[in-house]
């Protein structure tokens, strides 16, 4: 995970290592909301993400036909 994370351009400390862990907020997913459209976003933010259970399919079918807005809080 820590390898995936430092690849794509982030340097996690190990609060946000187990708050990702925990929630859920895997390289993978990370790697599925690049693809539509939410690129290095702040760590903070894709752990609140992943906490409130959004996917990026329902990302996707939340943005169709808008622009990618700021993420949650």
């Amino acid at each position: 995970m820590v390898r995936s994370l430092k690849q794509a351009g982030y340097e996690p400390d190990a609060d946000k290592l187990i708050a990702m862990r925990i929630h859920g907020a895997t390289p993978e997913w990370v790697a599925d909301l690049k693809k539509q459209g939410y690129d290095h976003v702040d760590l903070d933010k894709l752990v609140a993400f992943r906490s409130t259970a959004w996917s990026p399919d329902f990302i996707g079918r939340r943005n169709s036909g808008y622009s990618h807005p700021e993420p949650i809080n």
